[in-house]
């Protein structure tokens, strides 16, 4: 059935009653939105109680409502009645503005697109599609001469062989829809200016001022002025170092020097028999004065037992002797001697 309101249906609902009767009424069970239509009791015709429009959505397009049979002693039976309600185009396309201005110039390329006419349709389906077509509101010969109106409503720039600044060309333009059974359509006026653009070129003149800034630079060490003093610092204390470094090796030489032990062998000039047992050695007292200054001091050598106040003198020909020098610095050569052994 339609959307109409006042659009009914009959379903031609046949009816067996093996009772024999040959009335009955027809009704809808209370359910699945049964208030919205309204069924003829007799002929079974459904229509809408009410104004009902599915367009934009605005109901739904289909329901499923029971039908209720009843007979004259009071038995029912029911059946399933399934609707399906179709959009109905009564809906004329409709313009954004009742009128509209487009412009074009020189440099308008031809066939271009110079303005789009917006067109709306509430119907659903192919009642809302729609077609535009426009005509010279002056002269329908110049029609497609200078400006044409797309289908799709599209304003398009065809030609400007005689068209001069200002000139004004006004279309009459009208949208027609695709529904049925009846085509409904909308006119519009479209205005389309043509101008020819300045192309006069502006010098433009730019003056360029200088300023000039004097910078006072406060009193201070410039960067290379504290680049020198970190390095001549650096260069006072490598020599500081050396110094010290210096004074610490003469101290330490007259250190050495102050406890040097020099040793002197000592004994008489008479050659000693070593291959006797009871040959006694013996290291004599340094002397107090000559070569060996103050350094005179008795000492003893567990190596050469104590033999008396006389001693053989002792030769390295004539007896083995082990002498180990502790190095460190040689009175009378001024230097210090590494430790030997002999």
């Amino acid at each position: 059935m339609n959307e109409e309101s006042t659009f009914s249906v009959n379903p031609n609902f046949v009816v067996f009653d093996f009772d024999g009767a040959s009335t009955y009424s027809l009704s809808l069970a209370n359910a699945n939105s049964s208030n919205l239509f309204s069924l003829d009791g007799s002929s079974g015709a459904i229509s809408f109680r009410q104004s009902y429009d599915i367009d934009n959505n605005a109901n739904p397009t289909s329901y499923q409502l029971q039908v209720i049979c009843t007979d004259p002693f009071g038995l029912t039976n029911t059946t399933i009645l399934y609707v399906t309600v179709l959009d109905v185009n009564d809906n004329a396309p409709t313009f954004s503005q009742e009128t509209y201005t487009f412009f074009a110039n020189q440099n308008t390329a031809l066939s271009s697109l110079i303005g789009q006419i917006t067109v709306t349709d509430d119907d659903s389906g192919s009642n809302a599609e729609y077609t535009c077509g426009g005509s010279l509101a002056s002269s329908s010969i110049l029609t497609n001469t200078y400006y044409t109106i797309g289908t799709s409503c599209g304003v398009y720039f065809l030609s400007r062989s005689g068209l001069s600044d200002g000139t004004v060309t006004r279309y009459l333009v009208t949208a027609t829809d695709k529904g049925t059974p009846t085509k409904l359509s909308s006119t519009t006026t479209v205005n389309l200016y043509y101008q020819i653009l300045s192309t006069t070129t502006t010098t433009t003149t730019t003056t360029t001022t200088t300023a000039t800034t004097t910078t006072t630079q406060s009193p201070g060490l410039s960067d290379g002025a504290i680049a020198g003093i970190v390095l001549g610092a650096l260069a006072g204390a490598a020599l500081l170092g050396l110094a010290i470094y210096y004074l610490w090796r003469q101290t330490r030489m007259i250190r050495d020097r102050e406890t040097a032990d020099p040793v002197k062998f000592w004994n008489d000039e008479t050659d000693a028999d070593f291959s006797s047992s009871t040959k006694n050695y013996t290291r004599t007292q340094k002397p107090d004065t000559g070569d060996f200054g103050s350094f005179g001091s008795r000492r003893e050598y567990p190596d050469f037992p104590y033999a008396g106040s006389q001693a053989e003198r002792l030769s390295p020909s004539n007896v083995p002797l082990e002498i180990v020098s502790r190095g460190g610095y040689t009175p009378g050569y001024g230097r210090v001697v590494p430790m030997v052994t002999y």
